[in-house]
């Protein structure tokens, strides 16, 4: 979709994962309105790209959760707080304009049919709630890649149901590749071939066991130890798929008919841009922050979830959460001038929604 050049907001929170979605409810809880800004084209973070069939067993109050259905709760928790979601959008960097009403402006770069908008993101503080950072595809080095995608290649899947009675290719050995094969074969695709190097996948037993079950079953066809290495275009349609070129380990190739190819090699992440603006970071590229603030060495400038760094810090997503409290909080003298008086939710309840 088409967005403004420029915003005027509170809070610019960097990262659409679950901590993402919760800093925007926390800052909307205290009167506070975002700008949620995700290099991925939907909400969910690495939770709705690669894992969204994995179930979680530490959400506070939920037994056992699966990841997609966490992200929806947690969308389902924030959309009332009205943030401006700008997805496809690439955090770059943010320059100070102090004694203004919005002293920083951050600048981003969207994603919009193969063209490059840019666009400013004025506020007056900046969560950074990145994970392990900004994702890219890791792609097959095919050459002709590049005029299928989006229309008969896709890097993850959006809804399953574009996909019943289709021809689906599906290549890797991890946790997407193997989740997404089972919920295609069982949700109505004509037909799934997965295709892997080695008959070793990474993911979970469970979801390996499921999906041999499946080829047992025949709704499911393994081509090992193959890989992808061309792909045939229809003849009406450059853009539209009609084979996938396999090619066996002993090099031999072969063209297997298919309507969509599902490339699941995973994501590479990085700070990105994000890793020139001058933190103090980790050997493993983590934000250090001060644990009673979660403000990074630069300020105004805040980290939360996996990409902050505090001495007794755990990589979990409640933890994640608290750091999104907290830095909600410590932001709240910023944007309204005066001291929080703190209330719990029960005795505050909702306020009326921020207008963005």
């Amino acid at each position: 979709m088409r967005y403004k050049k420029n915003y005027e907001t509170d809070i610019a929170i960097i990262g659409a994962g679950p901590v993402g979605l919760f800093t925007v409810f926390q800052a909307g809880l205290l009167g506070m309105k975002s700008v949620l800004v995700d290099s991925l084209p939907e909400l969910g973070g690495q939770l709705a790209a690669l894992y969204p069939e994995k179930p979680i067993y530490d959400i506070p109050a939920f037994p056992k959760i699966l990841a997609k259905t966490l992200v929806d709760h947690l969308v389902e928790q924030m959309r009332p707080m009205n943030p401006i979601e700008l997805l496809d959008t690439k955090a770059l960097q943010f320059t100070r304009h102090e004694g203004t009403p919005y002293p920083l402006h951050l600048a981003t770069e969207h994603s919009f049919q193969n063209k490059k908008d840019s666009i400013e993101v004025k506020c007056k503080a900046i969560i950074i709630a990145a994970g392990a950072g900004a994702f890219d595809h890791k792609k097959p080095p095919i050459n002709n890649l590049a005029q299928f995608e989006n229309k008969s290649v896709f890097y993850f899947v959006k809804n399953p149901k574009d996909f019943k009675d289709k021809m689906v290719v599906i290549a890797g050995g991890g946790d997407s590749a193997v989740d997404w094969a089972i919920n295609l074969a069982s949700g109505g695709a004509k037909k799934v071939i997965v295709v892997h190097r080695r008959d070793d996948f990474r993911a979970a037993p469970q979801s390996v066991a499921m999906m041999r079950s499946l080829v047992a079953q025949q709704k499911i066809e393994l081509r090992i130890p193959y890989q992808p290495v061309g792909l045939v275009a229809a003849q009406h349609d450059d853009s539209q798929l009609r084979a996938v070129t396999l090619q066996h380990l002993d090099g031999n190739q072969e063209d297997v008919a298919a309507d969509i190819f599902l490339p699941f090699y995973g994501f590479a992440s990085s700070l990105g841009p994000l890793g020139n603006w001058g933190f103090t970071t980790t050997n493993r590229g983590q934000i250090e922050v001060h644990h009673g603030t979660m403000q990074t060495a630069l300020p105004q400038v805040y980290a939360v979830g996996d990409v902050a760094m505090y001495e007794g810090k755990y990589k979990l997503i409640m933890q994640g959460f608290a750091d999104a409290a907290v830095a909600c909080h410590h932001i709240f003298p910023l944007v309204h001038g005066q001291a929080l008086h703190f209330e719990h939710s029960t005795t505050r309840g909702l306020p009326n929604p921020p207008v963005a």
